[in-house]
């Protein structure tokens, strides 16, 4: 459903189309092309002229953070994702959230050092086993990571690990897309069980509470239709 959800919604949907300038678009998918082939340095620096160009659009950014993630560099990756959380407040960069929740609870102690630039490593993974069995590493030694037990209630195979992980998420502390995204699976889980009243009751919670992240409400408004 995360990945759906990143499809109907966008990790990062601009609604500014022609608004962009193309040197800018242009600068961004070069840069994005440095980084792909590893040369971190270069793609920064490529994506901050994107950037200059293009001050409000926040996918220059969002991708100088993942640049400096993988460079190993923490807190300047957390400043870049916490630079886009300012220009993108109502968190349409889907995946934006999650990282500035990861990265401050790593920072602060609350989550193993390296376990959101592994959580990230799913997404790139193409094997539904092996991006399985990543989640599962994670949160062996990482436990409190609660998007990564999201990841592992939707993706395993047998009913009860997928059970357990969804009790798991939602026990713990997470951001908001994680914890709207596990309420929403939840109750539609519920109704599957028969169990309608719980489900609506849940589903009434998200739709009627002013926190409830956007592409759920959306998602909700979309069922209801």
């Amino acid at each position: 459903m995360l990945g759906w959800l990143r499809k109907l919604f966008g990790a990062g949907k601009d609604d500014r189309g022609d608004r962009i300038p193309p040197e800018a678009r242009a600068l961004h998918e070069k840069g994005r092309a440095l980084g792909g082939a590893g040369k971190y340095d270069e793609a920064i620096a490529v994506l901050e002229q994107a950037q200059a160009l293009a001050p409000n659009w926040p996918h220059p950014t969002y991708d100088m953070a993942f640049s400096w993630l993988l460079k190993g560099d923490m807190e300047r990756a957390l400043a870049h994702y916490e630079k886009v959380e300012a220009m993108v407040p109502d968190h349409f960069f889907f995946t934006n959230q999650t990282a500035v929740w990861c990265l401050r609870g790593e920072r602060d102690g609350r989550l193993a050092p390296g376990s959101f630039l592994a959580f990230s490593m799913i997404e790139w993974e193409s094997d539904p086993a092996k991006k399985l069995d990543l989640a599962r590493t994670i949160v062996a030694k990482c436990p409190d990571h609660s998007p990564t037990w999201l990841v592992i209630a939707q993706k395993a195979s047998d009913p009860e690990e997928r059970r357990t992980a969804m009790e798991k998420c939602l026990s713990l502390d997470a951001d908001p897309i994680t914890r709207d995204t596990a309420r929403f699976i939840h109750a539609n889980e519920l109704v599957n069980a028969g169990r309608q009243e719980e489900a609506f009751k849940i589903i009434r919670a998200l739709a009627d509470a002013p926190d409830t992240v956007p592409s759920i409400k959306a998602f909700i408004q979309v069922q209801r239709a």
